[in-house]
């Protein structure tokens, strides 16, 4: 079952409020949206980029947002599929 405010706090931590045309990482655009909530979401998104950067980057950004992607699905079902893409984006777009 999915997390919606984890899944909606990782797409604004990784697009921002207002959306930015990039990925990154935007820690405060989640403080202000969720507020006081914000600190043990941001926890919960610290959690899950150590556990990306272990993945290894691949030459083919095809192939390693995919990989990520795989890997949220497996691991961490909470997450909806906006989640799961925009943290692959962020991967991929970094790796540039």
């Amino acid at each position: 079952m999915h997390d919606d405010r984890l899944s909606r706090a990782v797409t604004v931590f990784v697009w921002g409020d207002p959306p930015r045309s990039w990925p990154s990482s935007d820690p405060a655009a989640v403080t202000r949206l969720f507020g006081d909530g914000a600190a043990g979401l941001l926890q919960h998104i610290d959690a899950l980029v150590a556990e990306l950067n272990q993945i290894p980057p691949d030459d083919d950004l095809i192939v390693y947002g995919d990989r990520i992607e795989q890997a949220l699905e497996r691991g961490h079902p909470e997450l909806d599929k906006a989640a799961r893409e925009a943290l692959a984006n962020r991967y991929t777009f970094a790796w540039r």
